[in-house]
């Protein structure tokens, strides 16, 4: 289901069987996946895209098992749950890289300036809104379909944005938690007009759009606050 292409492709093979795969110019690769947009739709042919400067591709027993971009790496990946569309997800940084176990996208690790947006499927997805995100390393585990964004991190979801040296976003329950790092404390607003709100450990739920900031630095502690 993949396509790859590039300008100079250097293949190595051990024992006969592909070792790794270089790709030192305008590499792109295309993964094609199925979904559907609605329940009683028809499957639908899609296809995820990785680019960059260079790629790095090793295998494994002829498996796939990573992917590795360099240099103004950027992918789209559309999130899919039991064939259901629900949503794209795009992003970029320095480096990015793909790991894989029996030939499935299991992690996507961005290093450097990390940058993206998530954009649900409207009926599909109980998020409603683009989420924007930022962090100088973004990890996101898709078995456990859990994120976790390091230093210099930014989740912005409508008109609440959370900044934090660590933010942690469990898919499954659309739930964002975040604390301190390095005596850097994470720090919420939630509309443009209002003053941010800073705490030891913030969490916030992205459907109820309802959050908690423990020892917040607000006129009261353990302060409750709501986004619009």
């Amino acid at each position: 289901n993949k396509e790859l292409f590039g300008e100079n492709i250097f293949i190595q093979f051990q024992d006969s069987s592909i070792n790794h795969i270089i790709i030192d110019e305008d590499p792109i690769i295309y993964n094609k996946v199925t979904a559907k947009f609605s329940e009683s739709a028809t499957e639908d042919s899609l296809s995820d895209v990785i680019l960059g400067e260079s790629m790095i591709i090793k295998y494994n027993d002829n498996k796939l098992e990573q992917i590795k971009v360099i240099g103004m790496a950027s992918s789209l990946y559309h999130v899919i749950d039991d064939m259901l569309l629900e949503g794209t997800n795009e992003a970029s940084g320095d480096t990015i890289l793909f790991s894989f176990i029996d030939e499935e996208l299991t992690r996507i690790i961005v290093q450097g300036g990390g940058r993206g947006f998530f954009t649900p499927e409207l009926g599909n997805s109980n998020i409603d809104s683009v989420i924007y995100y930022f962090a100088e390393k973004i990890d996101y585990d898709i078995l456990k379909n859990v994120n976790h964004f390091y230093n210099q991190g930014s989740i912005q979801y409508q008109d609440t944005e959370l900044n934090s040296e660590y933010i942690k976003v469990n898919w499954n329950t659309n739930k964002l938690e975040s604390h301190v790092v390095n005596n850097i404390k994470p720090m919420v607003r939630t509309d443009l007009k209002s003053s941010p709100m800073m705490g030891d450990t913030i969490y916030y739920d992205l459907i109820y759009e309802i959050g908690v900031i423990n020892k917040g630095k607000t006129e009261l502690n353990n302060a409750f606050y709501h986004g619009d």
